[in-house]
């Protein structure tokens, strides 16, 4: 039996990266101004599990290893160590390596991620070994001990996820994690019904360790894994971290009225694509518990966005699918991108113009900012501002766009907050119910 420790580190000073975000490459909220800085401060409280340690947990569990977690530096003496890496603090992460080698000189230590999969290279010096790519399967066989904890180990094709145990959450402090204010009910769990997309969107981080096919779980399969979060854990809230949660909207329908049928106090939040949800679903989701929905708006612009690698959505399909989810008393947070390759000041203007329009429960304002493995990122090295990847929060810019320059950025960005927060319009609609939710995560 082995002693396994896995870490999802807390910085003294920078806090977590939400590594479980933007594909596992992680997130922040890092925006300026007086309305940012206070969004930034507010959204701390959003602290989500990286699933795929709790994946690795059942795993070892499952041949029969003692398992541990961790926010900092390990202090039990452990065999095998696995740090979930990130981008904007992998820095951070290779000097929590450096310390853990002095409390625990005797255990392996190895990285997962995409950023580690995407730039091994900056990790090994740190290591003794690297799972690159999706790292269940790897995982398993050290586990079984048919695989040796050294140099890059990779799995090669994809895995079978509805083959993978549920995600054991025991070890973890499962009453730290939130969703707030979308989710503010807890204990809060997140759980994938499948991975991968097909609309292969050029700047997704997702796509880096996901890829494009859709490998979707029976609906039966993901019911079993919701019942068990509720009678083992007592959660209240479920985020979903499909990237497409809607993508087969047959099956998605049917889960629906599954969740429907059992009549759980439950809130689901999910992500998805505005065009693939119709009349039906969206009926079927609320009946289902479904609280909150994300979706990416990007810009208005169809031409930027097209440009930019994304198919984008007809104007009055995103409007009417927002105003019916709103209308069925699913909250919309909506997500936008400034700074896309050929924007231009008036149409960034319109983009945060357009956030105005729409009005919805929280809207979402970053830069573009191009992921190691993404197409996006290949086709703009040479226009990269930086290579220096602790920089690449998503509200600095990273790339040097022909009409707009980083500073007039930055602005559009503090604009963009300002702007939308202040005005009378997002109080009246959503200011009480935001506070509301955020007392009850409190």
């Amino acid at each position: 039996m082995m002693k396994i420790g896995f870490v999802d580190y807390c910085h003294p000073r920078e806090g977590f990266a939400n590594r479980d975000q933007t594909g596992g490459f992680g997130s922040g909220m890092y925006a300026s101004g007086a309305v940012g800085r206070l969004v930034s401060k507010l959204k701390k409280g959003i602290r989500i599990p990286v699933l795929t340690l709790g994946y690795l947990n059942a795993i070892a569990k499952k041949h029969g290893h003692q398992t541990f977690v961790y926010s900092d530096v390990p202090k039990d003496q452990l065999d095998l160590i696995i740090i979930a890496s990130s981008m904007m603090h992998y820095k951070f992460e290779l000097e929590l390596a450096e310390q853990i080698r002095e409390t625990n000189p005797g255990a392996k230590i190895g990285y997962i991620g995409p950023f580690v999969s995407e730039f091994p290279e900056k990790f090994e010096a740190s290591s003794d070994f690297l799972i690159l790519g999706e790292p269940e399967e790897v995982f398993d066989q050290l586990c079984q001990g048919t695989e040796t904890p050294e140099g890059r180990l990779r799995t090669f094709g994809k895995v079978d996820i509805e083959a993978l145990p549920f995600p054991d959450w025991d070890e973890f402090n499962v009453k730290s994690f939130g969703y707030a204010p979308a989710l503010p009910r807890k204990p809060m769990l997140t759980i994938q019904g499948s991975r991968g997309c097909p609309f292969a969107c050029e700047f997704c981080p997702y796509l880096v360790m996901q890829d494009i096919p859709l490998r979707r779980r029976s609906n039966e399969h993901i019911l079993s894994e919701i019942e068990m979060l509720i009678d083992k854990y007592g959660i209240k809230s479920l985020l979903f971290r499909d990237i497409t949660w809607s993508m087969n909207k047959k099956l998605t329908k049917e889960l629906c009225q599954m969740i429907s049928d059992k009549s759980f106090d439950l809130d689901i939040g999910v992500e998805t694509r505005a065009d693939t949800l119709d009349s039906e679903l969206i009926s079927l989701m609320a009946e289902a518990g479904v609280k909150s929905v994300n979706l990416g708006i990007e810009s208005p612009e169809d031409q930027v966005v097209q440009d930019s690698g994304r198919k984008p959505i007809k104007e009055d399909k995103l409007f009417s699918v927002i105003k019916e989810l709103e209308g069925n008393g699913i909250k919309v947070q909506a997500f936008y991108i400034l700074g896309l390759i050929d924007d231009t000041k008036e149409t960034i203007e319109k983009t945060i113009q357009y956030s105005h329009f729409l009005n919805t429960f929280t809207a979402q304002f970053c830069v573009l900012t191009p992921f190691p493995g993404t197409k996006t990122y290949v086709e703009l090295q040479d226009r990269l501002l930086t290579t220096d990847f602790s920089k690449f929060t998503e509200y600095q810019p990273v790339v040097q766009l022909d009409h707009v320059s980083s500073d007039e950025i930055k602005g559009y960005l503090d604009k963009a907050f300002n702007s939308y927060y202040m005005r009378p319009a997002w109080f009246k609609k959503n200011g009480l119910s935001a506070l509301k939710n955020f007392f009850k995560a409190w």
